[in-house]
């Protein structure tokens, strides 16, 4: 399936995984905000981490699993071909936007211990 906005393509398959995953780091902040207090997101540094587990984990591994190359064995001429599905988010590979997200965890990690 592939989403399509003004001959634009935003996803390829199940890329758009990837932006919900993202939403993870705000419904996490979402629901410790509302459920105990206005901060208690940044003053507890464990959920951040939780929030970047939620976001990275499964879209690095899902996105490894689905976008991999198989080799197969094409029966009408006896040679072997190479199959890979393309599960892209905004033409990045999902895999990758596992990647991304850590790097947005570890900022996120990274501001909340600054004084600043």
């Amino acid at each position: 399936m592939i989403y399509v906005t003004r001959d634009f393509v935003i996803s390829r398959g199940r890329g758009v995984l990837a932006l919900m995953a993202g939403f993870s780091f705000y419904a996490v902040r979402w629901l410790a905000d509302n459920y105990y207090y206005n901060g208690y997101y940044y003053q507890n540094k464990w959920l951040i981490g939780l929030a970047g587990l939620l976001a990275v984990v499964p879209v690095a591994v899902l996105g490894m699993l689905w976008n991999r190359e198989r080799v197969m064995r094409d029966p009408a001429t006896g040679r072997n071909v190479r199959v890979a599905n393309q599960h892209t988010f905004l033409f990045v590979p999902m895999q990758y936007w596992g990647v991304a997200y850590l790097f947005y965890t570890l900022i996120e990690f990274a501001k909340s211990h600054s004084q600043i």
